[in-house]
């Protein structure tokens, strides 16, 4: 018989886990890329309304519009939000700015430029009478795109007053909600 040694082969480091397996390595590695990732800050009113306040010329604002419209239907809002006929479980857009919302706390709002804004970004804390809470919060989306959204409501409200001045356009040629 050999008295040498026999080869074993090299053991191998275990992490240890830190909770349910979850071992502390890959964690730490993870948290420490989170900074670099780039990800937005969540957008508030203020950014958005910055946004649009932002003097444009009519061609910026088509474009704008024309983005708020394609953000409108990628976000699937057509699905709830009808302009005209029977609502289908969220407030019609048509006539928008020129009607008080009646929350469900029995207060009166305004639907003014904030208030979509509100709407878009913290939908729960401004729940219209009749309908169902359950449209979700959209502040992920840069300021700029939520401001393209309020532009595109903005232009499709035949009555709604322009911030920026000038007369109201007739956005339902220029920028329709397909009812798919």
């Amino acid at each position: 018989m050999s008295t040498e040694p026999r080869h074993q082969p090299p053991r191998r480091r275990r992490l240890r886990p830190l909770v349910g397996g979850i071992a502390l390595v890959p964690v730490l590695g993870l948290v420490a890329m989170l900074p670099s990732c780039g990800s937005p800050d969540f957008a508030t009113e203020a950014d958005v309304l910055t946004v649009l306040e932002q003097p444009r010329s009519d061609e910026e604002l088509h474009a704008m519009g024309d983005l708020g419209r394609r953000l409108f239907l990628k976000n699937n809002c057509q699905q709830c939000h009808v302009v005209e006929g029977i609502p289908t479980g969220a407030p019609r857009l048509a006539n928008l700015y020129t009607t008080q919302a009646i929350l469900r706390d029995g207060t009166k709002i305004d639907r003014d430029r904030a208030y979509v804004v509100r709407s878009i970004l913290r939908s729960q804390d401004q729940i219209v009478v009749g309908y169902p809470q359950q449209m979700s919060s959209y502040r992920h989306l840069p300021a700029e795109d939520v401001a393209a959204l309020v532009v595109y409501l903005e232009r499709y409200s035949p009555f709604a007053e322009p911030e920026n001045g000038g007369e109201p356009d007739s956005p339902v040629a220029e920028l329709p909600i397909p009812q798919e």
